[in-house]
């Protein structure tokens, strides 16, 4: 398969999703990278919040950053914290993404919100990312 095959990509991970006993949401990850890649940032974004939805963990931080660029890609950057916090609240658990809303918290330069998060998150969790959070 080459690099730049978009449709057998789809394929082989249509395969490998019968195998993983997260399957269906994984696969929806791996589908979101390949329809962006295609420029179908609508089907991406789609496919996309079946991985979110499903509360998985296993892909760190990356899918939270292709959340923003898709959003970004269909010029819809404004519904990006709304959402992370939705997702947020919905999996208070999930360190990494705690610690992206944090972030994203920062950029405009909402530092209070920002340092509670991260506080709150280390507080809780093992999860030392917070301290480099903290230095802004």
């Amino acid at each position: 398969m080459a690099v730049d095959d978009a449709d057998g990509a789809v394929q082989a991970f249509e395969k490998a999703a019968e195998f993983a006993p997260d399957g269906a949401a994984v696969h929806g990850y791996n589908l979101a990278m390949v329809f962006r890649q295609k420029g179908e940032a609508d089907r991406a974004l789609e496919e996309l919040n079946k991985y979110l939805d499903a509360q998985i963990q296993a892909r760190g931080r990356a899918p939270y950053q292709l959340l923003k660029d898709l959003l970004a890609d269909l010029q819809r950057g404004d519904e990006l914290v709304p959402k992370l916090e939705a997702l947020a609240e919905t999996d208070p658990d999930n360190a990494e993404l705690q610690y992206f809303l944090a972030h994203e918290y920062v950029l405009p330069g909402d530092l209070d919100r920002a340092e509670e998060l991260y506080r709150r998150v280390l507080a809780e969790t093992d999860n030392p990312q917070g301290i480099v959070g903290l230095i802004p």
